[in-house]
């Protein structure tokens, strides 16, 4: 008997399903993740590998495994047809140094005083100057911004500083059509619909 690893490809974003999902069924899984800020997905990690896991088998003995559809997975990684595999080490230096790293608070966003930064929340949007960062991953950045005419102190939650590039998508409800129950709205200007 002789398992290997094999590199597979999940649907986007769905890394961590398709890794649990084949665990359940017996499969010997290796999803690689970095202890990251990682917004919206409800994890404390990131996929080191987005769109990527690893699945250790013997295609030899027990062929190659066809994937059901709740899997997730769009197949093996393969070059014309050939699927290479990974040799263990590669997967246990791998995941030796995730543990070292992820043991140092991970990989996260560090600024230095002086940093500018854009500053992006539901009340403001604006760019900002670093004055100190936080030691942790959790912890906030204090910046300093202009807020009505002054220049003002503020700590804000790191998932709410970007770079100074950054353009946020500004979202905007589409008007108000009727005033409820179908009654239509007639704004200024408008000729109100004939009535027949």
């Amino acid at each position: 008997m002789n398992p290997r690893w094999f590199v597979v490809r999940t649907e986007s974003r769905a890394e961590y399903h398709a890794a649990e999902a084949l665990g359940k069924d017996g499969y010997e899984v290796y999803l690689p993740r970095l202890r990251a800020l990682s917004l919206g997905t409800g994890h404390p990690d990131s996929p080191l590998f987005p769109g990527y896991i690893f699945l250790r088998l013997d295609p030899d003995i027990s062929g190659w495994p066809s994937f059901r559809w709740g899997y997730r997975v769009l197949g093996f990684l393969n070059f014309s047809n050939d699927i290479p595999s990974v040799p263990d080490d590669f997967i246990t230096a791998l995941d030796e140094r995730l543990r070292t790293v992820n043991g140092e608070e991970g990989q996260w966003q560090r600024y230095q005083p002086g940093d500018t930064v854009r500053i992006v929340t539901d009340s403001i949007r604006g760019l900002g100057e670093v004055i100190q960062d936080g030691k942790t991953s959790d912890s906030k950045v204090r910046v300093i911004l202009e807020f009505m005419g002054r220049a003002v102190s503020a700590d804000v939650p790191r998932e709410n500083i970007w770079p100074p590039e950054y353009e946020p998508i500004v979202r905007t409800r589409a008007p108000r059509r009727t005033r409820g129950k179908g009654r239509p709205i007639h704004l200024p200007n408008q000729a109100a619909p004939a009535i027949a």
